[in-house]
């Protein structure tokens, strides 16, 4: 070989490279290639020097470029070095050094040889439930600090016996330095107790909570990021149970299966959401509902009221070892409005013990709270509803750097952002913000982000609702650590992370905003809202008429309240043969209109979700729900498709368009009473929000040529409005974005607030 063929390069990989076998995929790459050098982890990324023929190098870069399949390679660089003297090629030691430029691993399910060996009786890891290689098992949640390293995670205090010890430093097996790594000798310990005490261990503690669970109980099961209540979805009376302990109402819970085959006898599953089902990350993926066999039909308590079903495969070992012959109702451990339980000592046990008839749990310590992720297909495309375990903490990228931010969210799906040079990196789901427990898991979810990356934020950002627990805690905190504060409006933040997430800064555009509630810059409740936005500029163009929200925000729990101020507004008189009149004894009613007519602790709100739940109690689906936005999607359930829809006025103010829902609230009324069923009407309101949306599209394509429509708000979560509205659009000639890697709901309000803190400061500093 002559010197000019023969070369040593460095190469940087930035991305998701860590925790996901990269460094073993690249020896075993260097090996067969015949190239020398050496690989480790860095702050940065991975770093790896490789030495040999030019051909060779070439294709190493290739491949490397690529990676094992968990992986997310999204930044190569690479210099020219002096070659020298090696044998070989090794994993290097890691080196830390303070940079942004790493994403931080994500947990993945146990790939098809980990499996395989799970169920062989003649492996040394039969029914191991911690089984794990290079390429599969905990990351994020068993992380301490990066780089990711044994002696960085949760897997520290368990040390290799010589069998692993053997595997973990040989080049040649599946599992060199696997950073999970363990076997029934050497690795975690499961355990199992009641009120009682322990009562078993390992393999019999498995089967002391299969026959619990076979028997009607219900077991907290220590998943991979935190406690998941496990019952049998078939016994209609632990399902109940659940409900009731857990206080959950009507919401749906999330089901576990064994296979696709096995989802399919109780769902339609197209081979699109088969393969999101199977994917390394488990997440929930909500399915149509189907008729099933008498024999295996599943407890009615399991989804009340809906024709969606959630199912997801196991994502641990632990979960394939549990499952059944049917599905199992699989939920959080929580009590209703909670942040997810990780552990299972003091108080947490008295709480597991108070949801469950038994707690399933083991010694290695969750060290990063993460609950399960849920999708969605909308128009064929998958979307997120939840984004946490498999997918967070992720980057997205943004158009410019910046300082460094620390976003919290808003107090219902608060999930952290921290913007990091030209990277945003939105956390996992947190939960809701009303409760200390809730506080305490923020405070602990920051910490925790702040120690992965080595950073001190420069700015915090937060929902500008001055009554948001959440706000008051960014203040004590801005406060307590000296860094400035910066409230960002609830939606000028959706607006931003559906830019973001569409990569749509350098085309105005027209978002709609559609939610429950947000805090306007008017003092108002906003909800229902159009916004031209270009680049940093958001400017609201059109919006629906405020109506009061009687009690605050006790009408999202009562939908009646919604329907008779929409009533009282439109000066519709409340005759008792309407469902949400004859919901309320008369005395509540004469106090409800002086609360209206005095205008007394009734705030204005254009909000569009409250004027889905005005209809749905309107027409006497529901007047008052058990958990977030059940009126709405038990209204897009009984839906049927329609070709008439209502009128639905647009007024000018101040060349800002006002959409009056006065005529259409009287259309309702005339049907109810003409005996239209309620599906059609249902189907006609959907029908006519669609058509609204392109009627103000028209008016902003001839007042600002803008042909990018975008749709965000956790209204558009509701399929048939949105599939309805894309239809439309696109027939229309408009280009329609919807979220892709962000939730369109307060899940992704967090990558919002950041870019616009950025642009915040940056104006002050300009000025």
């Amino acid at each position: 070989m002559t010197q000019s063929s023969h070369e040593r390069w460095r190469i940087v990989l930035q991305g998701r490279v860590q925790g996901v076998g990269m460094r073993p995929y690249l020896t075993a790459l260097a090996n067969r290639l015949s190239l020398t050098g050496e690989v480790w982890n860095h702050s940065a990324g991975v770093v790896v020097e490789v030495q040999g023929a030019l051909d060779s190098l070439r294709c190493f870069l290739q491949e490397a470029s690529v990676g094992p399949k968990a992986a997310r390679v999204r930044g190569v660089e690479f210099t020219h070095l002096s070659t020298k003297e090696e044998d070989g090629f090794q994993i290097r030691s890691s080196l830390q050094e303070l940079s942004g430029a790493c994403d931080l691993p994500v947990d993945v399910a146990n790939c098809a040889e980990c499996l395989q060996e799970l169920f062989d009786p003649a492996n040394r890891r039969y029914r191991y439930p911690f089984i794990a290689c290079s390429t599969c098992g905990p990351r994020w949640t068993i992380l301490d600090r990066m780089p990711f390293d044994r002696d960085h995670t949760s897997m520290h205090p368990f040390r290799l016996c010589p069998d692993c010890a053997r595997e973990y430093t040989n080049p040649a097996d599946r599992r060199y330095h696997a950073q999970s790594i363990s076997c029934p000798n050497c690795g975690p310990k499961l355990m199992a107790k009641d009120r009682r005490g322990v009562l078993a261990s390992d393999h019999d503690a498995r089967l002391w909570s299969q026959e619990l669970i076979r028997q009607g109980g219900i077991v907290a099961v220590q998943g991979v990021g935190g406690f998941h209540l496990v019952c049998d979805a078939l016994d209609s009376s632990a399902v109940k149970a659940l409900r009731e302990r857990k206080g959950r109402g009507d919401k749906p819970f999330a089901l576990l299966a064994s296979s696709i085959e096995m989802i399919r006898t109780y769902a339609h599953c197209s081979d699109d959401e088969a393969s999101l089902l199977s994917g390394l990350e488990r997440p929930i993926v909500l399915l149509q509902s189907i008729p099933v066999k008498k024999c295996s039909i599943l407890a009615d308590a399991v989804a009340p009221g809906v024709r969606t079903l959630g199912f997801m495969l196991p994502s641990s070992a632990l979960h394939e070892l549990l499952i059944q012959d049917h599905p199992l109702v699989l939920t959080s451990a929580n009590r209703s409005g909670e942040p997810l339980l990780i552990d299972h000592e003091g108080e947490a046990n008295d709480i597991l013990l108070s949801l469950a008839d038994g707690i399933l749990g083991h010694d290695r310590r969750i060290q990063n709270r993460c609950d399960d992720t849920v999708m969605q297909f909308f128009a064929g495309d998958p979307t997120f509803i939840r984004r946490s375990r498999g997918f967070s903490p992720e980057s997205i990228s943004v158009v410019s750097s910046g300082p460094i931010v620390l976003a919290l969210g808003g107090e219902q799906k608060t999930a952290l952002a921290l913007a990091l040079g030209d990277r945003v990196y939105l956390g996992p789901h947190i939960g809701d913000m009303h409760c200390w427990s809730g506080l305490e898991a923020l405070a602990d979810s920051v910490s925790n982000l702040i120690r992965l990356w080595h950073v001190k934020p420069d700015l915090i950002a937060c929902d500008a609702h001055p009554g948001f627990l959440s706000h008051d805690w960014a203040r004590n905190y801005s406060r307590e650590n000296q860094i400035p504060l910066v409230p960002v409006i609830h939606h000028y933040a959706h607006v931003a992370s559906w830019q973001s997430d569409t990569e749509a800064f350098d085309e105005p555009a027209l978002v709609v905003c559609f939610d429950g509630t947000g805090w306007g810059p008017d003092g108002t409740i906003w909800g229902g809202e159009f916004f031209l936005a270009h680049q940093d500029r958001i400017q609201r163009v059109a919006h629906l008429k405020p109506v009061p929200l009687p009690g605050g925000d006790r009408a999202i729990e009562h939908p009646a309240r919604m329907a008779l101020a929409h009533l009282w507004s439109a000066g519709i008189s409340w005759e008792e043969d309407l469902p949400p009149v004859e919901s309320m004894d008369q005395s509540f009613r004469t106090t409800l209109k002086q609360q209206l007519e005095k205008n007394l602790n009734s705030p204005a709100t254009s909000s569009m979700g409250r004027l889905f739940d005005a209809v749905a109690a309107l027409i006497g689906v529901r007047q008052q729900c058990t958990y977030e936005a059940q009126a709405a999607i038990e209204l897009e359930t009984m839906t049927e498709r329609s070709s008439e829809r209502y009128e639905f006025p647009i007024e000018t103010n101040d060349d800002v368009m006002v959409l009056n829902p006065t005529v259409m609230m009287q259309q309702i009324v005339t049907d109810l009473r003409s005996r239209v069923s309620r599906a059609q009407i249902a189907g006609r309101f959907h029908l006519t929000i669609a058509h609204t949306i392109l009627e103000i599209a028209q008016v902003m394509r001839g007042r600002e040529n803008t042909h990018c429509i975008g749709l965000t708000g956790g209204v558009f979560q509701n399929r048939k409005l949105t599939e309805l509205t894309i239809d439309l659009l696109t027939t229309s000639g408009f280009d329609v974005r919807q979220h892709r890697r962000i939730p369109c709901n307060d899940g992704g309000l967090s990558v919002g607030q950041a870019l616009i803190a950025r642009q915040i400061a940056a104006r002050r500093n300009s000025g």
